[in-house]
């Protein structure tokens, strides 16, 4: 065998030449390439989080002591879904002169971590409706919440890019790397209770109904170039943990009845509280999804455990001829299926939710105007995303608000947000996004949320009219 290190250059431009006739379609090109490499929805919601004054934002602070009497989430009609990642289109590609896009791996490379993520988060809301009575105030909802997130090692693009050299003596790092899926369906019931005008707590218990699941749940793969030969050696191990009605005969109708089960039963508490130092300053904080799922109706587990497989080189021969043949291809190929034969069992499993936690401070500067600083963290089995809002919020009379909010993640990258709501004949309608700036400037987007909905309002007895527009 003749060992080979391979070394490619780092240097490397794709022009894109675009036409006049063809520069409207530049923006919107970047933006579907965003939204194919980046499917996420991580439900931060900040600008949501915020609005106080929407029956919604209660899901984020079970503390939350509305203005409202009652409240009726039209069904169907409130939805947040939200798309993020760690990169953005500029770290691939750029603007040369006004029609050229080029394409440059190497700064792709330089902006990724070791372990990267793409992922989309959907809460649907179903139903909802909340009632307060006396000091106490409590709701139900019923949301369909979907979560997806790829995981890819920079080491993978860094092997394909700039070949096994660098690796020479250590190892390339896959480990973390696949793919996570889950859809159930959440019933909340929540409680909150004002004590002395001063503090509020609150909390939601939940019933979760797993409908499907999808885990990676172990993933530890490495390869290693040798100093003398070059040989490359591949250590893995790898689990794969499905609940699904989905087999490799394809779908069962039988088996997919049992997803509309509740066979897949878990369970889920949000916590929160809410302190007023004053007439204008109020903090609050929340932590949320604290739960599991427990898997037992169409679960499947594929598991390799602790295997290893070496590629020593191809032959060549005296005349520095590859002696490559049908016969040689077909011992490989066997070689790999047997390496990667799959061990497998139906045996339940459980699924832990992925917790929020926020903290919010808010000041009054009057009537009006309020000013307002948002800690977000989600912690997340491979990594933590964590970042840092401020936000002014402007009531226009009792009809009208208007906010925006600017973000700052822990990568140091920024966003701009911004939310509007109108009551208007017993209704509370909203739009909300937490990344206004992605839809005008795609190359830098690296998120991108919609939050809209619609809600009956009733203000309590004896007022006769909507709540005054004060904090």
């Amino acid at each position: 065998m003749l060992p080979i290190a391979l070394k490619f250059s780092r240097v490397f431009t794709l022009n894109l030449k675009l036409t006049y006739k063809h520069l409207i379609l530049k923006n919107l090109s970047a933006f579907l390439l965003f939204i194919i490499l980046s499917l996420n929805l991580n439900a931060q919601g900040i600008t949501r989080h915020f609005i106080s004054h929407i029956p919604l934002s209660g899901q984020s602070n079970p503390s939350l002591y509305p203005e409202y009497r009652f409240t009726l989430g039209i069904p169907m009609a409130n939805w947040f879904t939200e798309y993020n990642t760690n990169f953005s289109l500029k770290n691939i590609m750029a603007d040369r002169s006004h029609d050229t896009l080029y394409i440059t791996p190497g700064i792709f490379l330089s902006k990724l971590d070791r372990l990267n993520f793409v992922n989309f988060e959907s809460d649907f809301e179903i139903i909802s409706t909340s009632l307060k009575i006396k000091k106490n105030y409590f709701s139900f909802f019923l949301t369909n919440k979907t979560w997806i997130e790829a995981r890819y090692p920079r080491d993978l693009f860094s092997l394909a890019w700039k070949g096994n050299a660098q690796f020479i003596g250590s190892f390339a790092d896959f480990r973390g790397m696949g793919v996570d899926f889950i859809n159930y369906n959440e019933y909340a019931i929540g409680w909150s209770r004002a004590f002395a005008d001063k503090f509020s707590l609150g909390a939601h218990v939940k019933y979760l109904q797993g409908l499907m699941n999808f885990k990676t749940a172990t993933s530890d793969i490495t390869l290693k170039v040798d100093t003398t030969t070059y040989w490359l050696t591949a250590d893995y191990s790898l689990k794969i943990k499905i609940a699904a009605p989905v087999d490799t005969n394809g779908i069962s109708i039988h088996s997919a009845k049992d997803v509309l089960t509740f066979g897949n039963r878990g369970l889920g508490l949000d916590l929160g509280g809410t302190y007023k130092f004053n007439d204008k300053l109020k903090l609050s904080a929340s932590l949320l999804d604290l739960g599991y799922i427990h898997w037992t109706k169409n679960t499947k587990s594929y598991f390799i455990e602790n295997q290893q497989i070496k590629f020593e080189g191809i032959k060549i021969d005296s005349t520095f001829s590859f002696n490559f043949s049908d016969s040689t291809l077909k011992i490989m190929t066997d070689t790999l299926l047997e390496k990667f034969r799959f061990s497998k069992n139906y045996e339940p499993f459980t699924t832990g939710l992925n917790p929020k936690l926020y903290l919010t401070a808010s000041y009054d500067l009057t009537q009006h105007d309020r000013l307002g600083f948002v800690l977000y963290n989600r912690f997340y089995k491979y990594y933590n995303y964590m970042s840092y809002s401020l936000l002014y919020q402007h009531r226009f009379g009792n009809i009208l608000s208007f906010t925006t909010s600017m973000t700052l993640n822990s990568r140091g990258n920024a966003k701009i947000g911004a939310g509007i709501t109108w009551r208007i004949f017993g209704s509370n309608f909203y739009v909300i996004t937490d990344n206004i700036t992605g839809f005008f400037n795609p190359l830098s987007m690296q998120s991108l949320s919609l939050n809209f909905g619609w809600y009956y309002v009733k203000v309590s007895p004896g007022k006769g009219k909507a709540p005054k527009a004060t904090f």
